[in-house]
């Protein structure tokens, strides 16, 4: 029996690149796909001002009654939902002022007014936390103030917020099991290949 001409050669060739490149092309479309998908849909949250009520004036000697207020902004491209604001020396915690539209999630470009109330017998620093949610992953950010009780005067200590925690990105762990997925198509195509000019040289 005679082997396989050139042309029979250069066929299989051409078949053979011509697998792996699809398979490279669909492999880079699914990336960029995964990548695209999750910056759109990762959630960002920032405590933009903490203000106070005597700002800058200091609390009397022996301290008295405060009102804190937190503007709460959406940095990201997706609504937030169960957005929470804490103090960590303000529990009275008031609802939300900014919901716009009425439909109870943090839009992108909203800002959410909270106010606590609190009593300060002493200089204090004190730590506000904002956690939000959507499609399943988690944002934080934290901001501090302090005010001053019989002091030179109270300050309202902010700065530029840092990048929140925007938890873990469900995507990246597939990206190893999505290259071996392609990968594993590619043998499957060689073999096959093979078999067949294995099967014509007979």
């Amino acid at each position: 029996m005679f082997g396989p001409n050139n042309t029979e050669h250069s066929s299989m060739k051409k078949i053979i690149v011509g697998c792996i490149v699809a398979s490279t092309l669909i492999l880079g479309a699914k990336i960029i796909f995964a990548q695209t998908k999750t910056a759109n849909s990762t959630p960002a949250v920032s405590i933009v001002d903490i203000t106070n009520t005597l700002y800058p004036s200091p609390l009397p000697n022996g301290g008295g009654s405060i009102t804190f207020t937190f503007k709460i902004a959406n940095l990201g491209k997706v609504p937030l939902n169960d957005v929470t604001v804490t103090d960590d020396h303000c529990s009275a915690m008031s609802g939300e002022l900014g919901d716009i539209n009425g439909n109870h999630l943090l839009d992108p470009g909203e800002v959410w007014i909270y106010t606590c109330t609190t009593v300060l017998a002493t200089t204090t620093t004190h730590s506000a936390t904002v956690t939000a949610y959507a499609n399943g992953l988690k944002a934080v950010a934290v901001e501090t103030s302090t005010v001053n009780v019989f002091d030179v005067g109270a300050t309202s200590t902010f700065r530029v917020p840092g990048f929140p925690n925007n938890g873990t990105n469900p995507y990246t762990a597939n990206a190893t099991a999505l290259i071996w997925e392609i990968l594993g198509g590619i043998l499957v195509v060689l073999v096959v290949i093979y078999i067949g000019i294995t099967w014509k040289k007979k």
